[in-house]
């Protein structure tokens, strides 16, 4: 079944599941990234230049976000086979394919931002037709350009189905954040901790939608078999 509502709620599912498992191994990452935008936003307060907001925002963005999201596909991945590794062993394989995926993410940043510039919904397009991107350079070790193609053309049948599940996404995040920086506030917390506690509850919350992806993406039975292929190639 490839509808709608059983994608959703058996991705739900496995997000409840394995929650906990998946925060353990990108909880570390995402407390680093939080930690050093807040001290870069302390240090350079007064500095409002393009190598300031570089070293402050895209920097730890471009290195760190591909690591940790490699980290959880590696993990959905092995986990649909009954694997389980160390957390350290996602992460030295996201290292083999690293650098490639931090071109990727530059690439399809500037393609989607450039959507983003004609209206909203080019931009929403370009992010769903990009949606296995990640999958076919992590898993399948394809280069950037590659990727980016193989994406492009295993979403064709797929992006209806993709772009509704990313607007629920989006919806449902928007309410639990509001709903979070509600009772921060409520609560008294600074401004900068309040910040930080949201930017890693919206980072774990994004794994939902990497896990929605990627059963949409293994939904088709010879993509699931490619994915065993892959896992039993790295055993």
């Amino acid at each position: 079944m490839n509808d709608l509502p059983h994608m959703l709620m058996s991705s739900l599912s496995y997000f409840k599941r394995h929650f906990f498992k998946i925060s353990s191994i990108i909880l570390p990452v995402l407390v680093f990234i939080g930690l050093y935008q807040e001290l870069m936003m302390f240090v350079l307060q007064d500095n409002n230049s393009l190598q300031s907001l570089f070293l402050m925002a895209l920097l730890p963005n471009l290195i760190f976000v591909p690591l940790y999201q490699g980290a959880i596909i590696f993990y959905i991945a092995y986990s649909m086979d009954d694997r389980y590794l160390k957390s350290s062993q996602y992460y030295f394989l996201v290292l083999k394919m690293l650098l490639p995926c931090i071109l990727l993410m530059l690439i399809s940043s500037i393609a989607i931002g450039f959507g983003f510039m004609l209206l909203i919904l080019p931009g929403l397009y370009i992010t769903v037709r990009l949606s296995y991107s990640q999958i076919y350079c992590f898993l399948y070790n394809e280069r950037a350009a590659k990727a980016f193609l193989s994406s492009w053309e295993a979403t064709q049948e797929d992006h209806w189905l993709i772009f509704k599940g990313l607007l629920i996404t989006f919806i449902g995040s928007f309410l639990l954040f509001f709903t979070l920086g509600f009772l921060l506030e409520a609560v008294g917390l600074n401004q900068s901790v309040s910040s930080f506690i949201t930017g890693i509850a919206a980072s774990l919350f994004s794994i939902f939608y990497h896990v929605f992806i990627f059963r949409v993406f293994t939904a088709n039975e010879e993509r699931l078999d490619e994915v065993y292929a892959q896992i039993e190639q790295r055993s």
